[in-house]
């Protein structure tokens, strides 16, 4: 037996033992003894071609995350202690042990949502649940910034699960780190080595921080956003073009009505143009639109999105409004699409 093999062994027996008991006593040996395993490194003590050790680091998380799971009175000492271990480990240099860690990390964030739901919006106070992530938040993001960018594609999809956790936990808890975050969003979407599920989960989480944002963060960084969105629009594979499509109607939003924002309960001045984008926004979406051999789910969300591009832009395309019409016409003609058209066009009247 290796010399790896004896603790992992003890970690798997524990694992097992937290989800199918659920021991309610508190003792933490088995706690304290995962974080030591997973915080620990061993990469002196064997050769790149017999070290095991990443079998222990992966039981130690797989372990944490059964007691995360299942011991919820422990939720404090679970952020003062477990998450910066976890933060720390985000750096592991083995795929599998990293997705694992990260796994145990959602599973730490799951376990406060029923604790938040009933706290509502209101303000945040110390013995807030919500206090407790807010102060993780930077740690997190710049643990994350160089797993985002590595070729595994794996840790990537790890870190975008982890990150929409967040979000929903917590909205509005990236405002601050969107220039940290976007690179790596960006090289998801623009590396050629990138799988379809890559690209389609990273605009999933592009969707998701523009819904859980107010539309003025994103004002700085649509040079950054743009350009990625609507080259996938005019992807070959069409699931990769409806989820682009979805985040364009998603970002088209966050143009300030009358060029004024709420601030303070008082309408300002906004500096922000989006004007230089119509063009390039609005036709990427009728190419879409126009084209009558696509897929259905690709058709009924050109329609919606460029109903949401008239809504939001409209001013600024008063020429092509004579273009978009006899499309939304024949639209209305055909079964199928009659009753997304019949939204849009009213979305449009509003």
């Amino acid at each position: 037996m290796g010399p790896s093999s004896v603790p992992r062994q003890c970690l798997e027996g524990l694992e097992g033992g937290w989800e199918l008991k659920q021991l309610f006593l508190r003792n933490q040996l088995g706690l304290a003894k995962g974080l030591f395993l997973l915080c620990r490194e061993s990469e002196d003590e064997y050769s790149d071609d017999d070290d095991m050790s990443w079998k222990v680091r992966r039981a130690a998380a797989k372990c944490l995350e059964a007691v995360i799971a299942t011991r919820h009175e422990m939720l404090t000492e679970f952020y003062r202690v477990v998450s910066p271990a976890l933060i720390a480990r985000f750096k592991e240099r083995e795929e599998n042990v990293k997705v694992d860690i990260l796994q145990a990390y959602v599973a730490l964030l799951r376990q406060t949502r029923p604790l938040i739901a009933p706290v509502g919006g209101g303000p945040i106070g110390v013995d807030d649940p919500r206090a407790l992530v807010a102060a993780q938040v930077g740690p997190l993001v710049r643990a994350l910034q160089r797993p985002l960018r590595e070729r595994a594609l794996k840790t990537r999809q790890g870190c975008l699960a982890l990150l929409t956790e967040l979000l929903q936990l917590l909205p509005g808890a990236l405002a601050d780190y969107l220039p940290a975050l976007l690179p790596g969003l960006h090289f998801s979407l623009s590396d050629r080595a990138s799988s379809s599920n890559m690209k389609i989960d990273t605009l999933a989480f592009l969707g998701c921080l523009l819904t859980h944002h107010n539309p003025q963060v994103f004002h700085a960084h649509v040079d950054t956003l743009l350009p990625p969105i609507i080259t996938a629009v005019g992807d070959s594979f069409y699931k990769i073009t409806s989820e682009a499509l979805l985040v364009l109607q998603q970002l088209v939003k966050i143009r300030p009505k009358r060029n004024l924002l709420r601030l303070g309960g008082q309408d300002q001045e906004c500096s922000f143009r989006f004007e230089p984008y119509v063009k390039d926004i609005f036709e990427c979406t009728l190419t879409k639109l126009k084209a009558s051999d696509i897929d259905q789910e690709v058709k009924e969300r050109a329609i919606t999105c460029m109903g949401y591009i008239l809504c939001h832009l409209g001013d600024s395309l008063q020429a092509e409004l004579a273009v978009c019409l006899p499309i939304f016409l024949d639209r209305l003609r055909n079964e199928i699409t009659r009753l997304t058209t019949v939204k849009a066009l009213t979305k449009v009247a509003g």
